[in-house]
């Protein structure tokens, strides 16, 4: 692997572990734990800068450049903004027609009803500069072209979700979130798709960042699968899902 992508990968994990094994050891008031938290989110962004600074280079501004083509990938916005929420509707759907109970939202979330239609897209656009911005200009915008161009597009993604869920694994730990095979393999499916609609927009980074948010959408409001057979619905659906997009690209 290129010494330079590696010492991205060492520093943003590194920075990020360092705030989140503070909230695991208690060493942050609860009041006051969304400071390590985000100061640990800001790792993948921070190590790409840290990386221009160093070598002279101008990765960021490239990557974030592209954002200007965005009307030329309209459809593939909307597909990305919709897709993990689409995918968990239509699992649980099967999972109805198989007489498995299933619920298609959280229980908080379903109080709020109809104003959902609004909070929704809200919540969503609102989103796009924390996380999405944070994170996508790295994993997708930074290391994804160069580990495709040593490994090819599915080790590539392979490496990249992998290293992804590993990433978060401590801030999963600090908040009480232990890790799972189930977890593993829908990250790991949700990568996938993610690297899919990067690659199928020519790389215009907003494609991955709605990616993203739609991400946290489906994991904010949806309902997680309940049982063993739910689940194995899911990342069906989900992995089925990221075998077609890969057979049959999207075309732009």
């Amino acid at each position: 692997m290129d010494k330079t992508l590696l010492k991205f990968f060492i520093s943003a994990i590194s920075i990020a572990w360092f705030w989140w094994i503070q909230i695991l050891l208690g060493l942050w008031p609860s009041k006051l734990q969304l400071i390590p938290s985000t100061l640990g989110g800001l790792s993948p962004i921070l190590s790409v800068w840290m990386i221009d600074h160093f070598s002279d280079s101008d990765n960021l501004k490239v990557i974030m450049d592209s954002v200007k083509e965005w009307r030329n990938v309209i459809p593939l916005l909307i597909l990305a903004a919709i897709i993990f929420p689409l995918l968990n509707i239509v699992s649980k759907l099967v999972s109805l027609t198989l007489s498995i109970p299933v619920l298609i939202l959280e229980p908080e979330p379903a109080k709020l009803g109809i104003y959902l239609i609004v909070i929704v897209p809200l919540t969503f656009f609102s989103g796009l500069i924390t996380s999405p911005l944070l994170e996508e200009p790295a994993w997708r915008g930074y290391a994804l072209p160069r580990l495709q161009a040593e490994y090819g597009a599915s080790i590539a993604s392979l490496i990249l979700g992998s290293y992804w869920w590993i990433w978060h694994q401590m801030m999963n730990l600090a908040f009480g979130v232990k890790p799972t095979l189930f977890q593993y393999c829908s990250m790991l499916g949700q990568s996938f798709i993610i690297d899919t609609l990067y690659l199928s927009s020519k790389r215009v980074i907003l494609v991955a960042m709605f990616a993203h948010q739609s991400l946290f959408i489906m994991l904010t409001y949806f309902e997680d699968p309940l049982n063993l057979r739910s689940q194995f619905i899911y990342l069906s659906i989900l992995w089925l899902t990221v075998f077609f997009l890969r057979k049959y690209p999207i075309p732009q």
